[in-house]
């Protein structure tokens, strides 16, 4: 008996959700995402620089104003968000909220909470690893469906002067 019991709670346990337990769908169609810094001088001025900075890039609405987006380039569906988190990494998400799959609606940082917020179905996202998971649902909708920002890939060169944002 007391062995059924033990296996019944092993069972239990691996069944209930952990901290980071969301699992990451892919709700959107992004499409070509590029966004190269090809110089120093680019990351400084259009690029983040410290804990909880951010940029959008909407190649769309020529957001940043001023950064020279390339025929190659492209910023996906809703656009790109550029971040640094708390631990100073550097992190890029699609703007589409995941559960309205709209170019229209874009989610964007609260300035008193710093999370992202989905300005239709009030979704919250966690950007700057505040709560722990980057891009991860902590209110809403999108919580309750398991959806997460959309993320792209960061990568610097060997020199960590400059960067490529990509899908």
């Amino acid at each position: 008996m007391r062995r059924i019991l033990t296996l019944l709670i092993v069972a239990l346990a691996a069944m209930l959700p952990g901290c980071h337990s969301i699992e990451l769908k892919d709700n959107i169609v992004t499409g070509w995402v590029y966004i190269p810094f090809t110089t120093q001088g680019d990351w400084e001025v259009y690029g983040v620089s410290g804990a909880l900075d951010s940029r959008r890039f909407i190649m769309s609405r020529n957001v940043p104003a001023g950064y020279a987006y390339q025929q190659q380039c492209g910023t996906g569906l809703g656009g790109v968000l550029l971040v640094t988190t708390v631990y100073g990494d550097y992190r890029a998400y699609d703007l589409a909220c995941p559960i309205e799959r709209s170019a229209s609606v874009l989610v964007a940082i609260n300035p008193e909470t710093n999370m992202a917020v989905c300005p239709k179905c009030k979704s919250v996202y966690d950007v700057f690893q505040l709560q722990g998971g980057a891009g991860y649902p902590i209110e809403g909708q999108a919580l309750a469906e398991g959806y997460a920002l959309t993320p792209y890939r960061v990568l610097f060169g060997a020199d960590n002067r400059y960067a490529l944002i990509s899908r």
